[in-house]
């Protein structure tokens, strides 16, 4: 905030950066979730690879993220 005394910017950005952290771990599990539907539906680590531009063993790991995201909840 232009004008704002230093600890005010400091903690409207720290409070704006928390947000923005949760919006980005919200996409990053739909983004798995989306991969292990690809998984699921018979496609291979390497062909989603291919599609979504990440290495297979990427792919996998988010993968298996997922599943045991599913296991905890």
């Amino acid at each position: 905030m232009t004008g704002a005394d230093p600890l005010t910017a400091y903690l409207e950005a720290t409070g704006r950066e928390a947000r923005l952290r949760i919006e980005a771990d919200k996409a990053a599990g739909e983004r798995a979730k989306s991969l292990a539907k690809m998984h699921r539906s018979g496609m291979s680590y390497a062909q989603i690879a291919a599609d979504v531009r990440l290495s297979r063993s990427r792919v996998q790991q988010l993968v298996e993220r997922n599943r045991s995201e599913q296991r905890k909840s």
